[in-house]
């Protein structure tokens, strides 16, 4: 990691710099992929799990020639917006300048957990999705219907087999329920609203936790993930032939 960019973001009084982090290639880039953080990281500098796994995995494109693109993005304790919405909706035009510069190889988008909310809303609008190839989603519940546009050819949901939602009552108090990415993996894909030349598929990690760590180990342990996401994001992208899923810990369910 070395390079950075600055640019400048207006927006309910806020004006900031925009860093972003690129990792340094030794060859010309064969394609891009933007990496979009949870509501509890800025990016691939930070201690927490998706942290570790966007450093993990930047590290491991980097070899067949992906350059990842990560912008710095605002959490819910800087302030800067009063309702997750207006976050979300912050952290999604910032996202965008990343897509919106000139491109000409395969460019994908994995988003993490809140990240993933500005994901599917760049899909949507068609001024962004007309930039992306692919969608990678980790962790991320889709509760409502969203359509993806442009030339999109794929999404990818991808969530951690330790990972489960508790959801309350209408009294918003009350744990009504608990599920786990089995219950809400296919509902999240039923809400993806795609045409027959999109292809879509669910994988679940056994053993991960909500940023793909494995359980058991000192430290953030993302070999597995790491493992499950390289294959697949290199096949989306054009660059490799189709993984071998039963070469991994992981359950893939395409629909």
């Amino acid at each position: 990691m070395g390079k950075s960019v600055s640019s400048h973001q207006q927006g309910l009084g806020w004006l900031a710099d925009w860093p972003v982090l690129k990792s340094a290639l030794d060859c010309e880039a064969r394609a891009m992929v933007v990496l979009l953080s949870s509501g509890k990281t800025r990016d691939m500098n930070g201690t927490t799990p998706d942290a570790w796994l966007m450093r993990a995995l930047t590290e491991a494109l980097a070899v067949h020639g992906v350059v990842c693109i990560n912008p710095r993005l605002p959490l819910r304790e800087d302030g800067l917006t009063n309702t997750d919405e207006a976050l979300i909706a912050l952290r999604t035009d910032l996202a965008s300048k990343a897509l919106l510069e000139e491109h000409t190889r395969p460019v994908a988008v994995l988003a993490i957990s809140l990240g993933t909310q500005s994901a599917l809303a760049l899909a949507a609008q068609r001024h962004t999705a007309s930039q992306i190839d692919a969608l990678f989603l980790i962790s991320g519940v889709i509760e409502n219907p969203v359509a993806p546009v442009g030339r999109i050819r794929s999404v990818d949901l991808i969530y951690g087999g330790r990972d489960h939602v508790g959801y309350l009552g209408q009294d918003g108090e009350t744990l009504r329920d608990i599920e786990g990415p089995r219950e809400y993996g296919p509902r999240s894909r039923n809400n993806l609203v795609t045409g027959p030349s999109t292809l879509s598929a669910l994988h679940i990690l056994a053993g991960a936790g909500h940023g793909l760590e494995m359980a058991g180990s000192i430290g953030p342990n993302h070999r597995e993930a790491v493992a499950l996401l390289l294959p697949i994001v290199l096949h989306r992208l054009g660059l490799a032939t189709p993984p071998d899923s039963e070469a991994r810990n992981t359950e893939e369910i395409r629909l």
